[in-house]
C-alpha cells in the first residue's frame, strides 16, 4: 500500500477572495491524480494507493475510512477516532506555535511539571503520544 496522508482546513480563499468549502472527497480525487498508477496501459506499480485525507475539524475521508476497518478489523472506530483527534490537536498545535514565542512549549511543560506531584508526572508520560511529520515531530499531551 502507498499511503498517502494529509490534513488540511475545509474552508479556502480562492483567487476571487471568496471562502470555498473543500471537501474530503476532492482531496481524495487529487491524491490519485497525482499518483497515477497506470501510465500508458501498463500498471507503474503493484502498489494501492491510499489517501488518508482528514481536516482541522477532525473528520476523516471515506478511503481511509475503509482501508482502517479493512486492516484492522475491531480496532478500525479506536484507531479512526485518535488519527481524528490528532489532526485537531495537530492543526491547534501549529496555530499556536506559529503565534508563539519560540520557547513557549518548554515555559508551559517546566510549570506543569513544577505544579505536579512525582505520580502526577508518571502518568503525564504515560499519556504522551509523538507525531512525526516531515518537518518536525511533535510531542503532544492528553488526559
Amino acid at each position: 500500500f502507498l499511503l498517502d496522508v494529509s490534513v488540511f482546513h475545509p474552508f479556502q480563499k480562492v483567487s476571487n477572495g471568496k471562502m470555498k468549502h473543500v471537501q474530503l472527497s476532492e482531496r481524495e480525487k487529487k491524491k490519485f491524480e497525482r499518483y497515477p498508477t497506470h501510465k500508458n496501459g501498463q500498471r507503474v506499480t503493484d502498489a494501492a494507493l491510499v489517501p488518508i485525507i482528514l481536516n482541522t475539524f477532525g473528520a476523516i475521508g471515506d478511503k481511509a475510512t475503509e482501508f482502517l476497518y479493512a486492516v484492522a478489523g475491531a480496532e478500525a472506530k479506536r484507531i479512526c477516532d485518535e488519527i481524528s483527534l490528532l489532526s485537531v490537536f495537530l492543526s491547534a498545535d501549529m496555530i499556536l506555535q506559529s503565534h508563539a514565542p519560540s520557547n513557549l512549549s518548554n515555559l508551559l511543560l517546566q510549570n506543569s511539571q513544577h505544579h505536579m506531584q512525582p505520580a502526577e508526572q508518571q502518568l503525564e508520560v504515560e499519556r504522551t503520544v509523538s507525531v512525526s511529520t516531515f518537518r518536525s515531530t511533535k510531542t503532544l499531551k492528553y488526559s
